[in-house]
């Protein structure tokens, strides 16, 4: 990762010095942006993700333009500056749109829908979720078609529909399986893990999300496996299976310090 910066800083000296090469710096700053905020450097992201918007607002629409807003308007989610988020990600969709390029609009809305989510704007969320979903079946996007039915499996348990968020989990699942995707396979069995909760069940939102945290942990999926793991120490707790609880919160507590250390403060809420 640090030698990769090293290359990209070097790269954009270099272009930074040629007039002709718009294209080819914008996209390199959103290469190293997204290095940047893996490595959780979120602040030097945003530094160089807002010296890139000057180069956008000089030049016509293009793919790197839409690339560098788009990833700036998730950057700026990820702060909880949801204002500019909002922004960037509509001006995003919208040279997307210009362009044609259907599965960048797809992944905006997926931003926006997370910001609408946030905020509490349930509706905005489901219409937004939706309007992705459309785009991704009519360009045979799957794995998109997958990530879609979960969030929105999610969205409507959080407004008391169980049955309707069975539906769309159930779909995303079988979906997630002809693909053999296992991250969308464990957000769907995450889902419903959690409608059985909804329901009452808890016995059976423990069996389903063990089987969830084992794919994600066979999978390698760190995220996955945070999510999953936290709310299994939920199930944990409220069917009192302290040993469980003990053994999984020091699992999670290793795996959060590794791969996420921002996410321990979920983890000591849990305890």
């Amino acid at each position: 990762f640090e030698e990769a910066g090293r290359l990209y800083g070097e790269l954009l000296q270099i272009l930074d010095n040629t007039e002709d090469e718009v294209e080819r710096r914008l996209q390199a700053m959103v290469n190293y942006g997204t290095l940047l905020s893996d490595l959780g450097r979120l602040n030097e992201a945003r530094k160089l993700y807002l010296r890139g918007l000057n180069i956008v607002d000089a030049e016509k629409a293009s793919a790197g333009a839409a690339n560098l807003l788009g990833n700036l308007g998730w950057l700026e989610g990820q702060m909880e500056n949801w204002d500019s988020a909002v922004e960037y990600l509509q001006r995003a969709g919208k040279i997307d749109g210009e362009l044609g390029n259907l599965r960048g609009q797809a992944i905006n809305m997926v931003n926006l829908a997370q910001i609408h989510r946030a905020l509490g704007k349930i509706d905005d969320e489901i219409q937004a979720y939706q309007h992705a979903l459309d785009i991704f079946s009519k360009i045979g996007d799957r794995r998109g078609e997958a990530l879609c039915l979960s969030n929105l499996g999610d969205t409507s348990r959080e407004k008391g529909e169980i049955e309707t968020a069975k539906s769309l989990h159930r779909k995303a699942l079988k979906l997630a399986v002809e693909l053999n995707d296992k991250m969308r396979i464990v957000d769907a069995q995450l889902g419903l893990a959690l409608d059985s909760h909804g329901e009452g069940d808890v016995k059976s939102a423990i069996r389903k999300a063990e089987t969830a945290l084992s794919i994600s942990e066979s999978a390698g999926d760190w995220e996955g496996q945070i999510d999953t793991g936290i709310a299994l120490l939920r199930f944990y707790r409220e069917a009192d299976m302290q040993k469980s609880f003990d053994n999984l919160s020091k699992k999670l507590r290793k795996t959060i310090r590794e791969n996420n250390p921002a996410a321990m403060a979920r983890l000591e809420n849990m305890d």
